[in-house]
């Protein structure tokens, strides 16, 4: 039993760090206990895209038709409100077969804007690009002849498209009103899968069999001697850019910057460089959250890197993620073809959101309230209340709980 002075020390601990935000308020320290969270009955197939609308809503992109159970028809296009999968009327249908959403960006007057392979949205006729402005759907200039891989924007807000098009060269620039020609002959005509921006606002592209280049204003050139595979054909299908403006490109590969690299690298200081060993199987999705970790997905699921080694215990998925992105929280989500993450169900898509452990009342806050409930767990003696692990409880659980919440949480 805890002596009443120890309790009291404890308390006083607490009571000391009221008011004191640097210290004691939530965003203090990493993620240590990620918290795997079904969206609903999640999505009946592949999951390309997910973006988060500005009101909090997230909108999923893929080859699915169904809610997870089957319960909501959904045709490759959906939005999740916090507790139900809506449709977007009737969804995408005709373009290049498979019909499907592949990209999708918010901008920043809140318009969502996908693209992939269609020539309709819910009746709307617009081949293979397509923006939402809250209510209707609307084609975007003629929009293009084939698959749209990639939106992307930049940094003084233009919109860029890369696909399968010949047009522009396979990149093109949105002015509000008509697609133009980014540079002159693009990067490679049909083959641009992926795009990012450096610090100085320069479009940098990723594709097929060209690697990684950008335009020098005069000629579309190498990265850095750019990605290689020495076995075959180098793909990069996925980009993104730090806030620290280090460049990350995925694909497959075992090259970058004539080093190895298996499949994920950095631009960093002039130069390509490795993420350690590298990860497993194609990556198709890479996400530069503001903690500084790396999502990787692809094939060998979900890869987080901590900016010196991989987390590999952190998440585990059953399958192929092909999507990753945060939400207004910083949780990031996730979305492709799985149906397990960490042990918990979960169909085509899910969140990560931490476990603050110190905040006991669940209320986002660290505050007196959390010591009282861990006293409350302490004396129904729960398994929460064992802090240290040890598998009994005492006065050290209670120190661990106080170094806890002196911690802080993200």
């Amino acid at each position: 039993m805890l002596k009443s002075s120890t309790y009291v020390q404890v308390i006083a601990g607490a009571v000391a760090c009221l008011g004191v935000s640097a210290s004691c308020a939530l965003g203090q320290q990493s993620c240590s206990t990620p918290e795997i969270i079904p969206l609903g009955e999640g999505l009946s197939g592949l999951v390309r895209t997910v973006s988060v609308m500005p009101n909090g809503d997230v909108f999923a992109g893929g080859d699915f038709t169904l809610s997870g159970s089957g319960s909501v028809e959904l045709s490759r296009i959906a939005r999740w409100d916090g507790n139900t999968w809506h449709p977007f009327g009737t969804g995408l249908s005709g373009g290049n077969p498979p019909t499907g959403a592949y990209t999708s960006v918010v901008l920043s007057n809140g318009d969502l804007v996908i693209g992939g392979t269609f020539s309709e949205v819910d009746g709307v006729a617009a081949n293979f690009v397509a923006r939402w402005d809250g209510t209707s759907w609307h084609a975007m200039d003629g929009g293009f002849s084939t698959l749209v891989r990639d939106l992307h924007i930049g940094r003084n807000g233009d919109l860029f498209v890369a696909g399968g098009f010949k047009e522009f060269g396979g990149v093109a620039r949105w002015t509000g009103s008509e697609w133009v020609e980014t540079a002159p002959g693009g990067p490679s005509s049909n083959n641009a899968a992926s795009m990012a921006s450096n610090f100085h606002d320069t479009l940098i592209v990723g594709g097929f069999h060209f690697g990684v280049m950008y335009y020098n204003g005069q000629d579309w050139i190498a990265l850095g001697g750019s990605v290689n595979n020495t076995l075959s054909f180098a793909y990069v299908y996925a980009m993104d850019t730090s806030p620290s403006f280090d460049i990350y490109a995925g694909g497959r590969f075992d090259e970058a910057g004539g080093q190895p690299a298996k499949n994920i690298a950095r631009w960093s200081g002039g130069q390509w460089s490795a993420l350690g060993q590298g990860v497993n199987g194609n990556v198709y999705s890479v996400y530069a959250h503001s903690n500084g970790s790396v999502y990787v997905g692809g094939d060998d699921g979900l890869n987080i890197w901590d900016g010196s080694a991989w987390n590999v215990s952190e998440v585990d998925v059953s399958g192929v993620v092909h999507a990753i992105t945060h939400d207004v929280n910083g949780d990031v989500l996730f979305g492709g073809t799985f149906a397990l993450a960490n042990g918990v169900s979960v169909k085509s898509i899910a969140r990560i959101s931490c476990v603050c452990y110190p905040d006991c009342d669940k209320s986002g806050t660290l505050s007196i309230f959390d010591y009282i409930c861990y006293g409350n767990e302490y004396s129904a003696q729960t398994a929460y209340a064992d802090c240290d692990q040890s598998g009994s409880l005492n006065v050290f659980d209670y120190i661990c709980f106080g170094n806890a919440y002196v911690g802080g949480c993200p």
